[in-house]
């Protein structure tokens, strides 16, 4: 089953012009976010892969493994974006910001990867969680808590 496009228009903070920027990775891609449910062996957890471009978001989610570590199935979806203002300048200000480690005593939430790219294309992390009791990583600023906002409006949790 296909489903139609979403155009989606964004007013955060000053996200715009995407287009226009050279903040992206070699395959253009603006920011990721990789999400792997926690609870369950790393080979059979569901995986989400959030990919978002100048203008589309894909989410793609794989929906559980048989035993051999094949993919029951995976489902894809595509939504259009128009942005408005200065995203190269919201990255610009994010990349300045301190990253934060904070404790968790969870052993129930996901590991969660969430990144933008750089003028060079080079990764920066905005947030990171690896799961079980481990350290959560947060980028902290205004801006790179509006390109974190963005990322989790379009790209929901498993």
């Amino acid at each position: 089953m296909k489903f139609g496009t979403i155009l989606i228009t964004i007013s955060l903070l000053s996200l715009s012009t995407l287009a226009n920027t050279s903040f992206a990775s070699p395959s253009g891609r603006l920011l990721f976010k990789k999400t792997i449910e926690s609870s369950l062996t790393t080979e059979r957890a569901p995986k989400q892969i959030c990919d978002i471009y100048e203008s589309e978001i894909k989410l793609t989610v794989t929906h559980g493994f048989n035993p051999q570590n094949i993919p029951v199935f995976t489902s894809t979806s595509t939504m259009a974006v128009e942005t408005d203002s200065s995203f190269s300048e919201v990255v610009s200000k994010a990349l300045t910001a301190p990253i934060i480690e904070t404790a968790s005593n969870l052993c129930i939430s996901p590991r969660v990867k969430i990144v933008g790219y750089q003028e060079n294309g080079q990764e920066f992390l905005l947030y990171a969680s690896d799961g079980c009791k481990q350290p959560h990583q947060t980028r902290r600023s205004l801006e790179s808590d509006a390109l974190r906002s963005f990322v989790l409006q379009y790209c929901p949790g498993l």
